[in-house]
């Protein structure tokens, strides 16, 4: 079993982006801004709703690659988040083995 995981991250949705901390359980991720001002607000995915989880090249302006410290995470409706974090392979591998 995984074992939980929280860190800062960047969650990135087209070119609107936001700080905050990640957050990892059995039961799903969860996202909270550190700002409350921006419209992108807290976020929580159960894991019974993510389709697949994969490392992926972060963007400036939702196109222009700048990272390739970055996991994206497709839910069962097509719907994706990318999340800027470090150490993205552990958060990959962690979530992949509560999937599974």
């Amino acid at each position: 079993m995984a074992t939980a995981l929280t860190s800062p991250a960047t969650i990135q949705i087209g070119s609107m982006r936001s700080d905050g901390q990640l957050s990892l359980n059995e039961q799903g991720l969860s996202f909270k801004p550190a700002s409350k001002s921006l419209s992108l607000g807290a976020l929580k995915i159960a894991l019974s709703e993510v389709s697949q989880v994969e490392q992926c090249l972060a963007k400036g302006a939702g196109f222009l690659p700048i990272s390739e410290q970055a996991m994206r995470v497709t839910l069962n409706t097509g719907k994706q988040y990318e999340f800027v974090l470090a150490e993205q392979e552990n958060w990959v591998s962690a979530i992949n083995e509560l999937l599974n």
